[in-house]
């Protein structure tokens, strides 16, 4: 199957706006030593791992877990400037080795919606894969600048953008509107009624990591997948 990505962008691409840069913020060192056990490869297996994005109390957890946003995450298959960091080509698209990765991955069961990155390595790991088996693209499938990669690379920006890199606070700030807007949605789309319901998300390493993350003795830890993994995350209220 390939998906004619480039049609659904036409009327799907939201949240579309300028992000201001804060220059005066430090990065916080990102560890990614912990979290390699916890991956699974989507082309080995169709049952990512489940993490939670908090953990509730204990007489939360029955009331709660049918209907909190429940995400798989999907990092792109290997880009140009994965195999190479001395390309510095603006959006890069997949390498031969990522295209082939691509067309391994297979669809996953309850995915009712597909959110992906308008950024090239999202959107042709989305259409030469089988992940948008189970969604049309007409209805379910968004492509959304809340998700894509953080903004410190040529690569990470489109054609035709003002190339200013993001500071890891303004990075933080739209990780954190991608969430409160999935919980927005979740709700206006009726999942929160519908056990068992996923939505799966086609994006980049660092905003899986920063989704993830949780800041303990001031050193951040979150999930680091490499091309082509997927996880399986839930969003508990904040």
């Amino acid at each position: 199957m390939t998906l004619d990505i480039e049609n659904c962008m036409q009327t799907k691409l939201i949240d579309n706006k300028s992000v201001k840069i804060d220059t005066n913020f430090t990065n916080t060192r990102r560890t990614e030593a912990l979290t390699s056990n916890h991956i699974v490869t989507p082309t080995m297996t169709n049952t990512p791992e489940s993490v939670t994005d908090a953990v509730p109390a204990a007489n939360q957890i029955s009331t709660l877990t049918e209907c909190l946003p429940t995400l798989i995450l999907v990092r792109h298959c290997e880009s140009m400037f994965n195999s190479s960091e001395n390309i510095h080509s603006l959006d890069v698209g997949l390498s031969k080795k990522g295209r082939r990765q691509a067309r391994k991955l297979n669809a996953y069961p309850n995915v009712k919606l597909i959110i992906c990155s308008p950024l090239l390595r999202c959107r042709q790991t989305l259409r030469l894969s089988m992940l948008a088996l189970n969604a049309q693209c007409e209805n379910n499938i968004l492509f959304s600048e809340l998700c894509r990669e953080h903004r410190t690379d040529r690569c990470d920006f489109l054609k035709g953008e003002n190339i200013v890199n993001e500071s890891e606070k303004m990075f933080l700030k739209r990780v954190q509107a991608f969430k409160k807007w999935v919980r927005r949605e979740w709700k206006n789309r009726g999942a929160a009624q519908k056990v068992g319901e996923k939505w799966l998300v086609v994006t980049h390493a660092d905003f899986i990591f920063y989704l993830t993350s949780k800041v303990e003795y001031g050193e951040r830890f979150g999930k680091w997948l490499k091309n082509g993994e997927a996880l399986e995350w839930t969003i508990f209220p904040d």
